[in-house]
């Protein structure tokens, strides 16, 4: 668990996240980052879709296997449809 000081630091994230994600070992390494709609509701969607896309990046760079929470409702279907575009799969999961 990483604590960060505000959600509007992203750079203070990014760098917390590398250190992190760069001190795991062994083979199974996983990252579950939550959420991306909070990061949505202090930062702009092209800001948020830039992180998500760093963070996606550095992640498979690293061979590490994550899970990216979101809102849909707080996050917004425009930021969906862009983080879509590198992630490997979006499963919607309905309260019923």
């Amino acid at each position: 668990v990483i604590y960060i000081s505000s959600p509007h630091g992203l750079t203070e994230i990014s760098i917390s996240l590398s250190k992190a994600l760069q001190s795991l070992d062994g083979k199974k390494r996983f990252m579950f980052f939550d959420s991306i709609s909070t990061l949505a509701v202090y930062n702009s969607p092209s800001t948020v879709t830039k992180f998500a896309h760093f963070l996606v990046g550095r992640a498979r760079a690293m061979k590490i296997k994550g899970i990216l929470v979101s809102l849909e409702k707080e996050t917004g279907e425009s930021l969906i449809r862009q983080m879509s575009q590198f992630v490997d799969k979006i499963i919607f999961v309905d309260g019923n």
